[in-house]
């Protein structure tokens, strides 16, 4: 047996060597892929490596929590969730990848919540201002 690391998820994987040069699916997030020449182990999946997108998952994750109250008030609303959803996007390409995903999915949410909140306040101000 010896250790391959899945190109997807960049965990270790044991295979026996008679599998080598053959296509093999990671058992902990099921991408097939060819297992080449036993890997060392990659820099992101030791403890205390630095992930410069990482903390652009959390970002997003934060922004897409607080935007599900702040949509209320569109001036509020509008870029905490566009700043959301980018840093989410960006953050994808992450370990906490997961985090991101939840973090622009919210972001999305607060951001069309943002503009029905703007669009009711637009015609609410519409039908104020028209004679009676």
């Amino acid at each position: 047996m010896v250790d391959i690391q899945c190109p997807n998820c960049l965990r270790l994987i044991p295979v026996d060597r008679s599998l080598l040069g053959t296509q093999v699916r990671c058992g902990i997030c099921q991408f097939v892929f060819l297992a080449g020449v036993p890997a060392m182990v990659h820099p992101a999946s030791t403890p205390g490596f630095y992930d410069p997108h990482s903390g652009k998952a959390v970002a997003s994750l934060v922004l897409g929590c607080v935007g599900m109250i702040a949509w209320c008030v569109p001036l509020l609303g509008f870029p905490v969730t566009i700043t959301g959803l980018v840093l989410g996007i960006k953050g994808l390409s992450s370990r906490h990848s997961g985090m991101a995903v939840a973090g622009t999915t919210l972001s999305a949410i607060g951001l069309a919540l943002s503009v029905l909140s703007a669009l009711i306040g637009f015609m609410a101000a519409l039908e104020a201002s028209r004679p009676m």
